[in-house]
């Protein structure tokens, strides 16, 4: 009995529960002074069907780590504009 209701429950879940992002929900990020990172970012649009205009090219420290003043001048700033 409990094992049909769990059966039943899980069939009556809205299907938005098992929604993944799609393609046009995505923006991809690439550093835009390393042309590596600019390669894989445009065959990751190009292979995934995101959007060109989702592409964003910054121009980022090639670090492995940043500040949070670089993250946010660098990267939340321009993503929000």
């Amino acid at each position: 009995m409990r094992r049909s209701l769990a059966v039943l429950l899980v069939c009556l879940a809205p299907a938005s529960a098992h929604a993944s992002p799609g393609p046009d929900s995505v923006v991809v990020i690439a550093n835009a002074d390393v042309p590596e990172s600019v390669a894989l970012a445009e065959r990751y649009v190009r292979e995934r069907g995101v959007p060109r205009a989702q592409l964003c090219l910054l121009s980022l420290p090639e670090a492995d780590t940043i500040s949070l003043a670089e993250y946010e001048a660098g990267l939340l700033e321009p993503l929000r504009a």
